[in-house]
């Protein structure tokens, strides 16, 4: 249980942010770091409403607004003119 839903996970993160850099469209960084902070908040929602089906609504909104929020600090936006 822990290798999927942290080893795994984790992994992927940090392969994902690493490829997003070279890409260009993340800012330069450690992409081990990034995935941390990007999936910490995940697994502590998860764990935080799990069997609440009844806040899920509640946990979405800090979900979504986590996701805004690491987004605006590492994503690199093409301004169209």
């Amino acid at each position: 249980m822990r290798s999927w839903f942290f080893n795994d996970a984790f992994q992927f993160q940090t392969d994902l942010f690493s490829e997003m850099i070279r890409q260009g469209s993340y800012k330069e960084g450690p992409a081990e770091i990034m995935a941390l902070q990007f999936y910490a908040p995940f697994y502590t929602l998860l764990c935080q409403y799990d069997n609440m089906p009844e806040k899920e609504d509640e946990a979405m909104a800090l979900l979504m607004a986590h996701i805004e929020q690491f987004a605006s600090l590492y994503q690199i936006r093409n301004e169209e003119s």
